[in-house]
C-alpha cells in the first residue's frame, strides 16, 4: 500500500466492496488524497463493466471529499447536462451544510460561460470539490467544445459581459469517466489518466465468489419406499457455495470466454443457467460435495454448456403453445409436429405477419388461386398442396426463373394484405377491424413490416405500399406457432 495517502485500514475496508482493482485504488487515492495540490483533471478509462463508477463512488465517501456525480448518459443536450451539473453542486454544497450561496443560483445555463459562472459563485473561496462526469462519452447529443471545456474548468475562463471579467475556479477537480481512451483535447501529459483493463478469468470468478447468488432452491427430496416424500434436505452454504465456485469456472470455460461482453453478462450468464444444472441435486440423484459427483453432474448437464440458447435474449419463452380450439389443432402441419422451434406471436399479428409474407413473395396473379375460399376448399379436399404445379413444365422460359422467394420483397397494399388475411383466417380469429389496424401498427413498431422506398411515402396515406422484412424460417416458425399449413399458400 505504499504510496498511497489513505490509511491501510481505509483501504482494506475499501477492497472488501472493490475487488481486483487495488493499483486503480492507490492511484486514485494518492491524486485524491490529503496533498494540498490535487489535480485539476483526472481521466478514468475502460471498457464497460469494469468498476469505475464503483471504485470511485466508494473512494470519495472514505476521502471524505465534497462532491457530486452526474450521470452524462441520462442528459441529452449539452444544455441539459450543464443544467444538472449546476444542481448537482449545489444540492451537494445544501448537503454539506453550505446555505451561503443557494438564493443566487438559478440553474440556468445557455452556454459554457453561464455554467461557469454559476460553478464560481458556487465554489469561488471554497474548499476542494470534486466533480464527477460518468460517461462523459456517452451523451446522445454533445457539443464539439464539451469536452475540452469539461477539461478547464479549473483554468481561467472568460465570461460576457463585461468581457474584462475573469472568472477562476481553483479549487474544482473534474473526474472524466468515459469508455473509451481519451481524445486527443485530453491527451496531454498534465493530466492524469488511470485505466480500467477488463476482468480477467481468474478475477471474474472470484468477484462471483463474493457476490450473492441464488441458494434458496439448492436443496435435495427423495420419495421414501413408502411413498411419501420425506422434508426436503437443505444444503449448508458452505456446500452451495463449493459447488457454486466450481460451476462458474465451467461456464466460463464453456461460454463465457468467447461469448460473455463483461462481467455482467457472464453473472447474467450463471444465474440464468444456475437453477437447470442444480435440478438433479433438487431431485435427489446428486451429491455436492464429492468430485466424483460433481462430475456425474456435469457430464450430464453438458448439452446445457454446450448449448447456446442462453446467450440470446427471448422477452417470450421459446415454447409452442398448446391448442386453443379445434380448428387451430385442425389445421396444424403433421410434418412439423417434432420441431418445437417456433416464434410465438399473439394470434392477430401472426396472421397479418404471414398476410404480409404471402402478399410480398406471391404474384397478384394467383391471388385467386390460392386464396379464394373456393379454391381453399377444393385443394383441401384432395389433402392439400401447391395449386400451380402444372406452370412449371411451360417452356424454357418458365425454367430459367429463379423461385419468387429468392428475389427481394414486392411491395404491396394495405388492402391486398387485409384480404389475404381474411382468406387465411377463420371467422374467431379476426375481431374487429380497428383491432387489426392497431396489431399490424404494432409490426411496423417492430420492424416486422416497413414501407416502401426510402420513406418518402406517409404511413397514413391509403396508397402507400408496404414490404414484409422477415425471411422464410421466420415466417414457417410463426406458421407453426398459429397452426397454419404452409404449403397450402406457398408456390415452390
Amino acid at each position: 500500500m505504499q504510496g498511497s495517502n489513505l490509511p491501510d485500514e481505509l483501504l482494506l475496508r475499501l477492497k472488501d466492496h472493490i475487488y481486483c482493482r487495488d493499483s486503480q485504488i492507490r492511484q486514485l487515492g494518492l491524486l485524491l488524497g490529503s496533498s494540498p495540490h490535487l489535480p485539476k483533471n483526472i481521466v478514468c478509462h475502460g471498457v464497460e463493466a469494469t468498476g469505475k463508477s464503483a471504485t470511485i463512488k466508494a473512494l470519495l465517501p472514505i476521502l471524505q471529499k465534497h462532491h457530486a456525480i452526474v450521470n452524462s448518459k441520462e442528459c441529452i443536450t449539452t444544455r441539459h447536462l450543464l443544467e444538472r451539473t449546476v444542481f448537482a453542486v449545489r444540492d451537494a454544497r445544501r448537503n454539506g451544510g453550505d446555505e451561503t450561496t443557494n438564493s443566487d443560483i438559478d440553474g440556468r445555463c445557455e452556454n459554457l460561460a453561464a455554467f461557469v459562472a454559476q460553478l464560481q459563485i458556487l465554489l469561488n473561496g471554497k474548499e476542494r470539490f470534486i466533480l464527477v462526469f460518468d460517461g462523459i462519452d456517452r451523451q446522445r447529443e454533445p457539443a464539439p467544445t464539451l469536452l475540452p471545456a469539461l477539461a478547464r474548468l479549473g483554468e481561467f475562463v472568460s465570461s460576457p459581459p463585461p468581457p474584462s471579467i475573469v472568472f477562476h475556479i481553483p479549487s474544482l477537480t473534474a473526474i472524466l469517466i468515459t469508455t473509451l481512451p481519451p481524445t486527443s483535447q485530453l491527451h496531454h501529459s498534465s493530466i492524469p489518466h488511470i485505466h480500467f483493463p477488463p476482468y480477467t478469468r481468474d478475477e471474474s470468478l472470484l468477484i462471483l465468489s463474493h457476490s450473492s447468488f441464488p441458494l434458496s432452491s439448492l436443496s435435495a427430496s427423495a420419495k421414501t419406499s413408502s411413498g411419501v416424500s420425506p422434508p426436503p434436505y437443505t444444503y449448508p452454504d458452505t456446500d452451495a457455495q463449493w459447488l457454486w465456485q466450481r460451476y462458474t469456472a465451467h461456464v466460463w470455460d464453456s461460454l463465457a470466454q468467447s461469448a460473455a461482453r463483461d462481467i455482467i453478462s457472464f453473472r447474467t450468464l450463471c444465474e440464468t443457467l444456475w437453477q437447470p444444472f442444480i435440478q438433479p441435486i433438487i431431485d435427489g440423484l446428486y451429491g455436492v460435495r464429492q468430485a466424483q459427483e460433481l462430475s456425474k453432474l456435469l457430464v450430464r448437464n453438458r448439452g446445457l454448456l454446450q448449448s447456446e440458447a442462453a446467450l440470446v435474449p427471448n422477452v417470450i419463452s421459446s415454447q409452442p403453445p398448446p391448442p386453443t380450439d379445434k380448428s387451430s389443432a385442425s389445421h396444424k402441419n403433421p410434418t412439423a409436429g417434432g420441431d418445437t422451434t417456433t416464434t410465438l406471436l399473439p394470434s392477430i399479428p401472426s396472421h397479418l405477419l404471414i398476410s404480409a409474407y404471402l402478399a410480398s413473395y406471391t404474384h397478384t396473379r394467383h391471388d385467386i388461386t390460392l386464396f379464394s375460399r373456393s379454391s381453399l376448399s377444393k385443394r383441401r379436399k384432395k389433402g392439400g398442396g401447391t395449386a400451380l404445379a402444372r406452370g412449371r413444365s411451360g417452356g424454357s422460359n418458365a425454367r430459367r426463373k429463379p423461385p419468387r422467394r429468392l428475389l427481394p420483397p414486392q411491395p404491396f397494399p394495405l388492402e391486398r394484405l387485409l384480404a389475404i388475411f381474411h382468406a387465411i383466417t377463420d371467422e374467431e380469429v379476426r375481431g374487429g377491424t380497428a383491432e387489426v389496424l392497431t396489431q399490424f401498427a404494432t409490426l411496423v413498431a417492430l420492424r416486422l413490416v416497413g414501407p416502401a422506398g426510402a420513406g418518402a411515402q406517409d404511413v397514413l396515406d391509403p396508397g402507400t405500399k408496404w414490404r414484409c422484412k422477415v425471411g422464410e424460417e421466420f415466417v414457417r416458425g410463426v406458421c407453426r406457432g398459429v397452426g397454419v399449413v404452409w404449403d397450402e399458400y406457398v408456390i415452390e
